[in-house]
This record gives structure tokens, sequence and C-alpha cells, in this order.
């Protein structure tokens, strides 16, 4: 169950019958070369007070995370060549305790994570803590009403490599100094409320490899990235962004930006070796270009968009495909060969253009989404035979009967179709929200 490490004495076998007390003892001050201690839980068991003798002037490295433990003491403070300190997913803060703020005083600290706790007020100032390499403060607060700004002393952590900050209800703007931080591989400001416009220094920041910004008030557009960056993960979604995608990095592995206002065409090309992209409700227009049939593609979302025409053919060849959703927007023509998307999981057609026959779906397709489409003629009698969990074909033109097989689908619904009867016996049954054949499904022939 414990990882548990102690650099510079041998006490492994003395932890190891009283942690199953769930109380960690007070009796480190016992071993004066103390300097590692690290007990990450895999789940979490030990709870009450941090022991102020687990802090010391010999302390190096902490790492409390993955417990439940509700308060620090004052001790903290006296760990002046502490280098590493890990707190996150514990319960400190619950008794409305702010974080402590002579941790900004430690300034050998290198590494310093404190998220996922209950901590009130606001974040301290760290803007002495020079070399920090990491610093992750996500989810670190109890719930509050009031917002905090985004802190500016984040500009002169010159050694900045990870830098996270979560859900702290973070307001302002993104400063241009963003570009100064040249060791910063990944940075997460997601869910706060920070807005204006992305600068231009961010889409420079040659060493970023993880950029999430998604779900803030950021506005306008997005600045053109430098050919020589390196980013594999972009997250602007649920913005107010603006204007046309400018060509993504070409190291980009996910891509996310759902929910903003990104209007013309999709890029002519896209990234190599990406595997999720997401363009969901957006205001693109124009066709889906070939560009994205890519062999490494996992992923599409094109859903809520005015794109329009036929798909191009070359989807058919996308054999790492699990997740293809073109739900309500104005694509046209028929489905691609699925033979090869031997992943698939999910696929929409919702509310399109899209029609011809139905597909034959591969056996790992759990969900099938194409309501108020053009699809004609029979429902393969195979849909009920396979792994579909959820089938939605209501008010196309679906002609035939309606396969008994369908009842072994959990969901299904079929309404507002021209089917004939005989219709499956669990159109009969009277949990209608699960079995819809027709509406009303009360018309039965023997």
């Amino acid at each position: 169950m414990w990882s548990i490490y102690v650099v510079g004495t041998r006490i492994s076998r003395f932890f190891s019958g009283i942690l199953q007390t769930g109380i960690l003892p007070d009796v480190f001050d016992a071993f004066d070369d103390l300097e590692w201690l690290i007990l990450h839980s895999r789940t979490p068991t030990l709870s009450g007070d941090v022991p102020p003798s687990v802090f010391s002037a010999n302390s190096v490295r902490v790492d409390l995370r993955n417990n439940q433990f509700d308060s620090l003491p004052e001790s903290i403070c006296d760990a002046s060549n502490l280098q590493r300190l890990r707190l996150g997913n514990n319960h400190f803060g619950v008794r409305k305790r702010p974080i402590p703020s002579c941790i900004s005083t430690l300034t050998k600290l290198q590494v310093l994570d404190l998220e996922h706790n209950q901590f009130t007020g606001s974040i301290p100032s760290f803007e002495k803590l020079t070399e920090l390499r990491a610093l992750k403060l996500n989810s670190a607060f109890v719930p509050q009403s009031f917002l905090q700004p985004l802190p500016s002393w984040i500009y002169n952590l010159t050694n900045i490599e990870m830098l996270q900050m979560e859900e702290n209800r973070l307001e302002g703007t993104l400063g241009t100094e963003f570009g100064t931080l040249s060791d910063l591989t990944i940075l997460s400001l997601r869910n706060n409320y920070i807005s204006g416009t992305v600068p231009s220094e961010m889409a420079h920041m040659h060493e970023i490899q993880q950029l999430d910004l998604g779900f803030n008030k950021l506005n306008g557009t997005v600045p053109t990235f430098a050919p020589a960056i390196i980013l594999s993960k972009l997250d602007l979604s649920f913005n107010g962004l603006t204007g046309s995608l400018p060509p993504l990095p070409a190291d980009l592995v996910k891509g996310y930006f759902a929910e903003n206002r990104f209007s013309g065409s999709l890029p002519k090309s896209f990234p190599y070796g990406l595997k999720e992209l997401d363009l969901s409700h957006n205001e693109f227009s124009g066709s889906v270009p070939p560009s994205v049939c890519l062999n490494s593609l996992e992923q599409l979302r094109l859903y809520q968009t005015s794109l329009s025409d036929e798909l191009p053919s070359c989807l058919s060849r996308l054999s790492k495909i699990t997740l293809a959703d073109f739900s309500f927007s104005h694509i046209s023509g028929n489905l691609p060969d699925l033979t090869n998307w031997t992943s698939l999981q999910l696929l929409g057609a919702a509310a399109t253009k899209i029609g011809g026959p139905l597909p034959q779906l591969p056996e790992t397709t759990t969900e099938f989404l194409a309501g108020d489409a053009l699809f004609t003629g029979q429902i393969p009698d195979s849909y009920g035979l396979q792994n579909l969990q959820k089938l939605n074909l209501n008010r196309n033109l679906l002609t035939g009967t309606v396969p008994d097989s369908l009842c072994n689908i959990p969901y299904f619904s079929v309404v507002e179709n021209p089917l004939s009867c005989p219709f499956p016996i669990c159109c009969q049954s009277s949990d209608s929200d699960c079995h819809q054949c027709c509406d009303p499904c009360t018309s039965f022939s023997s």
C-alpha cells in the first residue's frame, strides 16, 4: 500500500507497523539525519495533524500526497533546506486555514505541490521562490465567492518548468511576460476567469509542451505559432475566441478548440501525429478537408458547426479512430466506409444531411447517434447482436420492420420513421424511455 522512503536513516521497518494506525506519530525528531520522508499513499490512510517533527532544518524532501491530513505544523517554517514539498490531495485548510505564508520564505524550494486541498483565503506571494521548477495549485482552495487576481509574481519565477493553477477563481489578463519564462514546458490556467487576448509571446515559448487555457473568458484571435514550438497539447476550449484557426504546431498531438466562435474554413493541413481534435461548437464553414485523414487520429469532433458538403472518402482509412462526431452540422452525403474503423466506440451523425443506407458498425461500437438525418433502407439486424448500448435513429427515412434483436440494446429509439409492423415485443413494454419504436408505440399486428 505504501511507498516509504526515508533517506539518511534505516527506519522503514519501524514505520511498517505504526502506519496501520492511520495517525502519524510525532517521533521524527529522534532521527537527526532525516532528509527525505515520502509517505505517498495509493489509498488515503493517514489523517489528522501532520506532527511537528516531520519538518526540520534537515528536511530536503517531504511527500505526503494522497492522504487525509488536515493541519500543518508551524515547524514547516523552520524547514529552510526544503527543496521538494508535496502536499497535494489532502484536506489541508478544512479547518478554515490559509496556505501558510511562511512557505514563501523557503527559498530553496524547487517543487511545491498544494493542489486539491481546502485552503481558505488567497494565494500568498511566492515571489522569492526563484528556484521553483514546479508549482501545482490546482483546486487548492475551498470554493469561495470572491475572485483573486492572476499573480504578477509568477513572471519572476524564471526557472519554472511546470505552472498549474487550475480552478482558483483567478481573474485578470495574460501578460506578455510569459514569453520570458524560457524553461516553461507545462502551463495550465484552466477553469478560471481570465479575460483579454492570448498574447503573441505565448505562441513563441519554445519549450512549451502543454498549454491549457480552457474554460476562461478569453477573446480575440489566436496568434500564429512559431515554427519551432514543440507544443503537443493545446486546449483553448470554452472561451470566446474568434477569427480563423491558425496553422497548428507541427508536434501537436491533442488539440481542443470547442465552444468558441472560430469561423472560416478549416486549416489546409493538420499535424501529422495528431490524435485528438475537437472543433465542435464553432462557426466553421466550408467542407471537411482531406487533411484530417490522419493515420494517427483517434478522436474527431466536428459537431455543432456550419461545415457542409460530403465527407472526404479518405476518412475510411482511419484505423485508430475511436470517436467521430459530425452531428448538428450541414454535412451531407454518405458516411465513409467503416471497415477499417475497428476501434470505433462512438459515431455521431445526428441532425445532419448524411444519408443513404445505414452502415455496418464495427463490433467495438457502443453508441450510434443518428437521429434527424436522412438514412434510408432497413435497420440491420446486426445492430442488436453487437455491443451497442445506445442507438438513436429517430426521424430518418427508414423502412421495413424493427429487428427483434434491437431489444438487446439498453437504449434504442427509432420514432418517426415510416416503419412497418410487427414491432418487437419490447416496444410494448411500459419502459418506453428505453425502447421507443414509434411515436406513440401503440399499434401492433399479430
